[in-house]
């Protein structure tokens, strides 16, 4: 999206982002170790899960932005690992196609057999300006509702509109980057429900928190952050992307990273002040956290 709110200049992958199906995105960054869903997946399902409990939800909506493929969606959803979506979208077994065609169908059987009966999220609904990446990931099942909309230039599309009427949970893993405020604006004025929804973000820690804090404030929402660790992302892609950040860390008086070292995201959550009262941001983080590498069931019956 067109608002960057990053302090330095992440390498490009727009060559990725974009294509007919994921097999290019995922083997770009497997060499990259890209693992921020296996923080982001475990703290989303608690929140859901807690989330339905706290307001007696028989259904939690999630409003994934930056969805990409549905990445997320996959992980909630389905008795799969992030290493098993690597390996299946791995392009040295199966090359990328001009079309999606091609994979489609297969990518949709493999989701449906690992669907699983009780998930921590009812419906996903996609926001991403990447077109096919959406395209795909609503196509094999991932999304329920993919909008490629660039919520940084104009309000969402009717049919956008109707959707995010009962969100009850917005997610970003990493997002923030690229979209400013005036996403979550568009979002959080067309959400009917009694109370606003939560938000649960994994932004680089290099990026300034203070216009979303004021922005969900509007909105009725607290923010906090998860002082206490910061959760890697992925390695840095050459030595121009690791200078960039570790100018912009020196500016924030924190250690420079080395090559192979990871770019490094901090938890945000925004929510209603008597819900974030009643379940602190310490008890969801408490609890234990298992690696989506493990089926994600074993952490909705943890909660």
């Amino acid at each position: 999206m067109s608002f960057k709110t990053q302090r330095f200049a992440k390498h490009n992958f727009d060559q990725t982002y974009n294509r007919s199906d994921p097999r290019s995105y995922f083997s770009t960054l497997r060499p990259l170790d890209y693992r921020i869903h296996r923080t982001a997946i475990p703290v989303f399902a608690r929140c859901a899960n807690l989330l339905a409990r706290q307001r007696d939800l028989r259904r939690v909506t999630m409003v994934d932005l930056c969805a990409g493929y549905g990445v997320n969606a996959a992980l909630l959803r389905h008795k799969v690992s992030l290493d098993e979506l690597y390996d299946l979208y791995d392009e040295t077994t199966t090359p990328s196609a001009t079309d999606q065609s091609p994979f489609i169908e297969s990518d949709k059987r493999f989701f449906a057999s690992r669907r699983l009966k009780s998930a921590p999220v009812d419906k996903v609904i996609g926001i991403d300006v990447a077109a096919h990446a959406v395209g795909y990931a609503e196509n094999v099942g991932l999304l329920d509702y993919g909008a490629s909309e660039n919520l940084e230039r104009g309000a969402p599309s009717g049919a956008l509109r109707e959707r995010l009427a009962n969100a009850t949970l917005i997610t970003v893993t990493g997002g923030m980057g690229y979209i400013g405020p005036q996403t979550f604006e568009h979002i959080l004025a067309n959400v009917r429900a009694r109370h606003a929804p939560w938000v649960v973000a994994f932004p680089l820690r290099t990026t300034p928190l203070e216009p979303f804090r004021r922005l969900f404030a509007r909105f009725g929402l607290r923010t906090e952050v998860w002082e206490h660790e910061t959760f890697a992302q992925r390695r840095f892609a050459d030595e121009t992307e690791l200078c960039n950040a570790a100018k912009h860390l020196r500016e924030m008086g924190l250690p420079s990273p080395k090559l192979d070292e990871y770019h490094q995201t901090q938890l945000i959550c925004a929510r209603p002040a008597l819900e974030a009262d009643a379940i602190p941001l310490r008890e969801i983080m408490a609890k234990p956290r298992r690696s989506v590498d493990g089926p994600l069931r074993e952490i909705a019956a943890s909660l």
